[in-house]
């Protein structure tokens, strides 16, 4: 393994040149001016985030700290604005694009809060900060996480509600197989209880694609589903979260083996340490580099022809 003090390895300048993101992660939103269009788009869904959050004047002090501490680190926003754009491209209105982004967002704010305990990933660091169960206590974060994934149902309630019915039960389905023990819980369970040399390959793509696909897929297939998207930018859409997903999770494979823990924002090094599955670890730097430049191509081939369906609807 390359040695962590090492300058940062060719690869990780062409990931942060082709990760999918409407956004450079900016982490000081308070930096935003008006010659900075990317800025007040994420300025505007770091106040939408805000104005969402389950906050209020009663709310326990520790618990609203943890609250608010996570929703206002909230990294690129990237599965809030894959969400807001799906739903607006097909239909949403303002209010219901800034619902389902928030909902998906706050699933994945959530998630990251229980990654970080000890009882999962051990980790110290989050975005550059110091993890907020370290601030408040493990109790006041899981409580915290209970918070945010119960804001975001009831945000997609009110969604989900308004749509026809025979959409309406497609979308429960849809929620449950991306969030339930089909989709990201079952992938996070396998992760956990993973050993090195179980599976090859084959076992660390199978947990990867668990894990960070159906955040992504909810993103992006419950708003193009809630209104009425057809079939075949459906089948594009899921085809576009499965390359992202697996490439978003070679990319943090990449950068907790080779980043400094400064340089990457969380805490570096954990995979090898806890015996994680790890695609640059399993098969090699070399061969993962070129498994990540594949995804990236087929993603860009997925939008493309995304594109040309957006062209004819419009």
């Amino acid at each position: 393994m390359q040695c962590l003090s090492q300058p940062t390895p060719p690869v990780l300048d062409v990931i942060r040149e082709t990760v999918p993101s409407p956004f450079s992660a900016p982490r000081e939103v308070a930096n935003a001016t008006a010659a900075q269009p990317v800025a007040h788009e994420y300025q505007y869904a770091f106040n939408a985030l805000r104005r969402n959050a389950p906050l209020h004047g009663a709310i326990q002090d520790k618990l609203g700290k943890v609250v608010e501490g996570a929703v206002a680190w909230p990294g690129g926003l990237f599965r809030y604005q894959l969400a807001h754009k799906t739903a607006q491209a097909f239909g949403a209105s303002a209010a219901e694009a800034e619902s389902l982004a928030c909902a998906t967002e706050f699933f994945h704010i959530a998630s990251l809060l229980l990654d970080d305990l000890p009882q999962m990933d051990d980790s110290m660091e989050r975005r550059g900060r110091i993890c907020l169960h370290l601030l408040y206590g493990e109790d006041m974060v899981i409580l915290g996480s209970l918070a945010l994934i119960t804001r975001a149902y009831a945000l997609l309630g009110v969604v989900v509600s308004s749509a026809p019915a025979v959409r309406q039960m497609s979308a429960h389905t849809l929620i449950d197989y991306c969030l339930g023990t089909s989709g990201v819980l079952n992938g996070q369970a396998r992760d956990l209880k993973f050993r090195k040399g179980e599976g090859g390959r084959m076992e660390v793509t199978s947990i990867a694609l668990q894990k960070t696909a159906p955040m992504l897929a909810l993103a992006l297939l419950l708003p193009a589903l809630l209104f009425g998207a057809d079939a075949r930018s459906m089948l594009l859409l899921r085809r576009l979260s499965v390359y992202w997903g697996l490439f978003y999770q070679g990319v943090d494979d990449f950068k907790d083996l080779l980043e400094l823990s400064v340089v990457s924002g969380k805490t570096s090094g954990q995979d090898e340490k806890l015996g994680r599955p790890n695609v640059a670890l399993h098969v090699g730097q070399q061969k993962a580099e070129f498994y990540l430049h594949r995804l990236s191509r087929l993603a860009q081939r997925t939008i493309a022809d995304l594109m040309v369906i957006v062209m004819i609807m419009a």
